[in-house]
């Protein structure tokens, strides 16, 4: 019997690394090409691309369940990439008759040649010969579009291939290639392309070293510092020039890891300069945006106790009583009466949303399924104070414990339905993989509990990057839902509320509120 379980954990391990490959080969692929469009100047299609990423690693997470990927974006070919496509068919059948195949006895089919794409046909064999068939692919490479093809064709493809982007917002894209970070950056009517200074393993062992400083609340306004100098410098410097007033980032690989708001040019935090918020695609989940930033009332949901393995998070009945003007179903009304009540003597800016609260034995499984697939109007938030595991791979191995001890796994959440929120706030996120263990080109697992919830419906969910302190978290949250009553945006409500929490003396260290971390659907094609 022990041989059998460890057989089958051997198994389940190299199922892992088999994976954990094949996941490594197709994301090196979508960054390679977007960097070679990025540097042809067509940042449209290389932004289309990084999307097509995010889409492609939601469903290797989710091992084909729930929406899956959505419609691919039209490719704007050239000429010569037309003709290369043309001539793909007739490559493919030059290559299987120079080994043999005799499936390959005719070229019908394959279109009619140029001269050029008849020396690639003619120049393999069936004699096997290997420099016959680089030959053939070298033909291939070379094509040439006829002078008609190319005169119809604009001759600068980087007017006509920018990504749109609304007045008044910047937008980012970072994503590794083999040797640099790059920075695609979009505003209205322009755009730029820039390789970083630094590759994305320099990143990784930097972001290791700030999570180990941030969790020993060290000082880390130097590392901020330069990371914000080697990262962000042409950012800082698009942001000032165009005034812009919010910060759309498409973030992939170890960056998922970066608190950007945190980043510090000398005189600022980057969250002091412009709200932040993080895009990732939710299919086909969004049926609109209309209203989608009005919250006026909140649902929560608390677990203090932990079980064997979670610490127990003793603020959580604290900040549900802070956050909810209504009952907190499993605490008696007097303790929470007197929370509140020290909580406005210590805070005139925070403000109670009416709502219920359901805590730690109120809050199982049942109450967690009824509360993402109902809400009691369109303008109703869910807040979940509670342990969030994050572990890299498919969504069975991530989960987050209920108040009553249960772990429900990402996975198993996928499957419920689930109805539209205006925004969905997690608290105690952790993820599994330690400072020590950060990879480039590694991070999914940070879009994977918020873009469940994007998939699933929410318009904004606002999540953190590591565990928070539980009071630090109840205060800043209590700003965040004060400034939604009057009806500032998610982004920006963070960026106050973070803004004032770096100004305290009790919490300015960007460990109390940088990570912090707003999302929001992409729009659908």
């Amino acid at each position: 019997t022990r041989a059998a379980v460890l057989d089958a954990a051997a198994r389940e391990q190299l199922r892992r690394e088999r994976d954990a490959q094949q996941l490594k080969g197709f994301q090196t692929l979508y960054r390679t090409l977007a960097a070679w469009l990025a540097e042809d100047g067509r940042l449209a299609e290389a932004a289309a691309v990084l999307r097509e990423l995010k889409e492609a690693e939601w469903f290797e997470l989710a091992r084909g369940k729930g929406t899956g990927s959505t419609a691919a974006a039209p490719v704007d070919w050239t000429a010569r990439e037309q003709l290369w496509k043309d001539r793909w068919p007739g490559l493919q059948w030059a290559l299987q008759r120079s080994t043999g195949d005799p499936s390959a006895t005719t070229s019908a089919g394959i279109g009619t040649a140029t001269a050029a794409a008849d020396n690639v046909v003619a120049s393999a064999s069936p004699a096997r010969d290997d420099g016959l068939r680089v030959q053939a692919w070298a033909n291939w490479i070379t094509l040439q579009p006829p002078a008609r093809a190319r005169s119809g064709r604009a001759p600068a493809p980087n007017s006509a291939s920018r990504p749109k982007v609304p007045a008044g917002e910047l937008h980012a894209w970072y994503f590794a290639d083999e040797n640099r970070i790059n920075l695609v950056i979009a505003w209205p009517g322009g755009a730029g392309h820039h390789r970083l200074v630094v590759g994305e393993a320099e990143v990784a062992a930097r972001l290791g070293a700030l999570q180990r400083d941030l969790a020993a609340r060290r000082p880390v306004t130097m590392q901020l510092q330069a990371l914000n100098r080697d990262i962000a410098a042409p950012l800082r410097q698009a942001l000032a020039r165009h005034a812009s007033q919010r910060l759309v980032l498409h973030v992939d690989g170890v960056l998922r890891h970066l608190p950007f708001a945190a980043l510090h040019d000398g005189r600022t935090w980057l969250s002091q300069q412009v709200a932040v918020v993080h895009r990732l695609p939710a299919g086909s989940a969004i049926t609109g945006t209309a209203g989608a930033n009005v919250v006026r009332r909140l649902d929560a949901l608390g677990a203090s106790l932990g079980d064997a393995e979670m610490p127990p998070l003793p603020g959580v009945e604290a900040e549900l009583c802070q956050l909810v003007d209504g009952p907190v179903h499993g605490l008696v009304p007097q303790r929470c009466a007197a929370t509140r009540a020290v909580a406005s003597a210590a805070s005139a800016t925070a403000a109670r949303l009416p709502g219920e609260a359901w805590l730690n034995q109120r809050f199982d499984t049942a109450r967690l399924r009824v509360a993402l697939a109902e809400s009691a109007t369109p303008a109703t938030a869910l807040h979940i104070a509670t342990h969030f595991r994050l572990r890299p791979g498919a969504l069975n191995r991530s989960w987050l414990l209920t108040g009553d001890g249960q772990r429900v796994t990402l996975e198993q959440m996928n499957a419920w339905p689930m109805h539209q929120r205006p925004l969905v706030s997690l608290s105690a996120c952790e993820t599994a993989v330690g400072a020590d263990d950060l990879r480039p080109g590694e991070g999914r697992e940070r879009d994977g509990l918020p873009g469940l919830f994007l998939r699933g419906g929410a318009h904004r969910v606002l999540a953190t990057l590591w565990p928070v302190e539980d009071a630090s978290t109840a205060t800043l949250m209590g700003q965040v839902y004060a400034g939604l009553g009057r009806n500032q945006p998610v982004a920006e409500a963070l960026r106050r509320a973070q803004g004032a929490m770096s100004q305290s003396p009790m919490h300015q260290h960007p460990a109390y509120w940088a990570g912090f971390v707003a999302f929001e659907a992409a729009p659908s094609r």
